[in-house]
């Protein structure tokens, strides 16, 4: 997959809200309640990443209605965690689902939770557009987010019948085989779900071995995708990044932190991004785009400079290459490697196919 090195690309590519600090381009808020959660997921970035900033609800509403008040446009408004729909975050979700349904500068709510009580989810899905559950499909007891193909059931006529999109959210533990994938995916297809996201793990370092696995993994789904599409739209950075790549596509950047996307913290503090170390200091949204603005030519020195795949993935994700490589001007290891490893293989079965000429 090497190609000529590129040229870097010029300087100036976002600018910056001055009154407000917020990027030019901002189109989504992600607030968070409170990073509480009761699951306990050993792959959480929540607790890995030391996250447990003290929470101020009249301090989250401050900020949010300060971003609403000074946004370029309006937004939409996801409320993330931690677990938005556990209390103590509850009782905070509430009261910003209230604020927002009388805001006229939020243009949708977006809830990410792992709850599945439908006594809950009543109460707050009137007021959603777009639900994200958290289900996990592996077979191991560390899997903290098992649903009952008719407790899925329920949710997806729930809802239906709200008229709010709903998609399932899963991180792969790298421990499921390619046979329990597929009866996954048959499982949200019975279950009425048409819209399914897998991710990797990101908030700890992979061995060879684990990226091998995450490799196969995910070259299977990319086949499941291709198979199942229209009926189940199978989704992830890494599985979208590889089509658009292969039709010839591009991104405009890595991902969306702090370009179209900024994040309320339970303190009420705007940061860039929602997985950052806490433990570090936290980038500022004018210092987040100077990196932004100087992180391509910085890769392009390297070895993403000859990557095929540099358009779609620009070196990942810029919290995961600080988690990896203690640098914002550093690749996203893993998400690169996984990257090119299931484009590799694509690639190979792409070339197995072209007609041969004897």
């Amino acid at each position: 997959m090497a190609r000529p090195r590129r040229t870097p690309p010029g300087r100036g590519i976002e600018s910056v809200n001055v009154a407000s600090g917020l990027p030019e381009e901002l189109t989504y808020v992600k607030v968070i309640p409170g990073f509480a959660c009761s699951k306990g997921c050993h792959y959480c970035y929540n607790t890995l990443l030391n996250q447990r900033t003290k929470t101020s609800p009249e301090a989250v509403h401050r900020t949010l209605d300060s971003v609403l008040h000074n946004a370029p446009r309006p937004v939409l408004v996801e409320l993330i965690g931690g677990e938005p729909l556990e209390e103590p975050g509850f009782t905070t979700s509430l009261s910003l689902i209230e604020q927002l349904d009388h805001d006229a500068r939020c243009v949708g709510i977006v809830i990410s939770t792992a709850v599945i009580s439908t006594r809950v989810l009543e109460r707050v899905l009137p007021h959603v557009s777009r639900l994200y559950l958290s289900v996990d499909a592996s077979a191991s007891r560390a899997n903290r987010k098992r649903v009952t193909t008719e407790r899925l059931s329920k949710i997806a006529a729930l809802a239906k019948s709200f008229n709010t999109e709903l998609a399932i959210s899963t991180v792969l533990h790298g421990d499921e085989s390619l046979e329990e994938l597929r009866s996954f995916v048959e499982r949200m297809l019975d279950a009425g779900i048409d819209c399914l996201g897998f991710g990797h793990i990101t908030a700890t370092d992979s061995s060879s071995t684990e990226i091998d696995v995450a490799i196969s993994q995910f070259y299977n789904l990319f086949k499941l995708r291709l198979a199942y599409r229209p009926a189940l739209r199978i989704m992830g950075a890494v599985l979208d990044s590889l089509e658009l790549y292969l039709i010839g596509g591009r991104t405009q950047a890595a991902c969306e932190c702090g370009r179209n996307s900024v994040v309320v913290e339970p303190d009420g503090q705007l940061n860039v991004g929602l997985c950052f170390d806490h433990d570090r200091p936290l980038f500022s949204s004018t210092s987040f785009q100077e990196i932004r603005r100087d992180r391509p030519a910085r890769l392009l020195e390297g070895l993403c400079g000859t990557c095929a795949l540099w358009d779609v993935c620009q070196g990942g994700c810029v919290s995961e290459a600080v988690r990896l490589t203690g640098s914002p001007y550093g690749q996203a290891e893993t998400h690169c490697q996984i990257l090119r490893g299931v484009a590799a293989r694509v690639e190979e079965d792409a070339l197995r196919l072209q007609p041969r000429h004897d």
